[in-house]
């Protein structure tokens, strides 16, 4: 939903969640990406 542009207060009232909820889980994903991405 984030990376094809929808905010997070609409993706809230999407899921029935917290924004605050919605942002902790992508900022835990964007943690988890590597820095760089891998040359295929």
């Amino acid at each position: 939903m984030y990376v094809d542009g929808m905010g997070f207060r609409r993706m809230a009232r999407t899921l029935g969640v917290a924004h605050r909820t919605v942002i902790n889980g992508v900022n835990a994903h964007a943690a988890r990406l590597p820095d760089e991405p891998s040359v295929l």
